[in-house]
């Protein structure tokens, strides 16, 4: 234990000695640190707002069909009553709403043009609910009562040359006929939910007007839910609706460009870490042989007196681990203030479109515990692992060479 205390006192001597280069040193390292936690933190905010926007927005987390329709996209493919499915749905806890949809692939004519078009029939109180159809209305009213108004995309309102209050003429094919049905509607709002293709193709009518015009009764292509905030393992709320007529999938599924491109995060994030470990590695190793060649003589000392070789590296080690744990406490601090900093008005990246998911808030680092621990953690194992090179040098170190490079 004496001989630790010595060393010790070594270690702190020799660090204080250079106080320049130990600022340097634990600078460094430190930057490397807090570079680190902010990315994990910056990373994690993307996350979550890609998948707050893209299941927010209209998809739900999850969405239940017909056995086979979302391959097909046949709207002959639909669940019939399904209101019962979703009296069903309503009395689950683990649900927080749901919302029945119709689809159906339809052409869209106003006097100057037409455009085709993906028509939704929605339920206008429960999709204000679920998505936030209702707030994306930049002109004109959401659907109310009235069973001829429809919605549409600004970019589809461009094209088709319409405003709110025109007219509009809606062509689909009716299920299980394939009769053409067509109807007059007239528009009530337009909106922009920011994802070009929907405010391109996308148009919502009331759903009771939309099974009429496809001849399904009370059915639904699709029905979107969202989870209650307390449920920790939807898979098990999807497999309790999932049966050979129906198929429950969740958002990892129904988008999976999406779910791919958060998986690419972590190895970001690895990247990121290897790139920045390695900065602080040789800036350690660095700084150690620097005050190990200021202190050859010292060394040689050491040496000629007996110290033992697994001393000296120890004692190099240790000047790694205090260097580190220096850093650690610098990083840390550093991290929490540049988040802090970032996070005051935040990142906007508003309007940009990334895996099919339009960024439409600005983005805030999240800090958690994990990261001022296990980051740390690598940084010191880094350090260590950074010191045994310098600290073998000084084992091996002969006592004559040491004294005659010193003169």
């Amino acid at each position: 234990m004496s001989h630790l205390r010595i060393l010790m006192a070594l270690v702190v001597r020799n660090l204080i000695r250079n106080k320049r280069r130990t600022l340097l040193a634990s600078l460094a390292v430190g930057v490397g640190l807090a570079a680190l936690i902010f990315t994990d933190g910056f990373m994690l905010s993307m996350e979550e707002n890609m998948i707050r926007v893209a299941t927010a927005t209209f998809l739900g987390d999850g969405q239940i069909h017909a056995a086979g329709y979302r391959e097909s996209l046949d709207a002959e493919k639909y669940m019939p009553g399904s209101d019962a499915l979703l009296g069903r749905l309503d009395a689950d806890p683990n649900v927080a709403a749901s919302a029945p949809r119709t689809q159906a692939f339809a052409m869209v004519s106003s006097t100057a043009h037409a455009s085709s078009a993906l028509l939704f029939g929605i339920d206008p109180t429960r999709e204000a609910n679920l998505s936030k159809v209702d707030d994306a209305i930049v002109d004109g009213d959401y659907l109310d009562g009235e069973p001829r108004r429809i919605l549409v995309g600004r970019i589809m309102a461009e094209d088709l040359q319409v405003d709110v209050g025109d007219r509009v003429v809606v062509t689909l094919s009716e299920v299980g006929t394939d009769e053409l049905a067509q109807a007059m509607f007239r528009v009530g709002g337009i909106f922009e939910i920011g994802v070009r293709e929907m405010d391109r193709s996308v148009a919502f009518v009331p759903i009771d007007r939309a099974r009429e015009l496809l001849a399904i009764g009370d059915g639904a292509h699709e029905i979107a839910i969202s989870l209650d905030a307390s449920v920790s393992a939807p898979e098990r709320v999807w497999d309790a609706y999932s049966t050979v007529s129906l198929e429950t999938l969740g958002w990892p599924d129904l988008m999976p460009q999406l779910a791919a491109a958060l998986g690419m995060t972590d190895i970001s994030i690895l990247f990121v870490a290897m790139v920045l470990l390695g900065v602080v590695a040789l800036g350690i190793v660095n700084t150690l042989f620097m005050s190990l060649h200021e202190r050859m003589f010292e060394f040689g000392v050491l040496r000629a007196v007996g110290t033992r070789p697994t001393r000296m590296a120890v004692m190099v080690l240790m000047e790694a681990g205090v260097l580190s744990l220096v850093s650690m406490v610098v990083g840390s601090m550093l991290a929490v203030v540049v988040c802090a900093v970032v996070n005051r008005n935040g990142i906007d990246y508003g309007g940009i479109e990334y895996a099919g998911v339009t960024f439409q808030e600005p983005l805030r680092a999240i800090l958690e515990l994990r990261q001022f621990v296990i980051y740390p953690l690598w940084v010191l194992a880094c350090c260590f692992i950074a010191g045994l090179y310098p600290a073998v040098y000084a084992a091996r170190m002969a006592p004559s060479s040491a004294m005659k490079a010193y003169s």
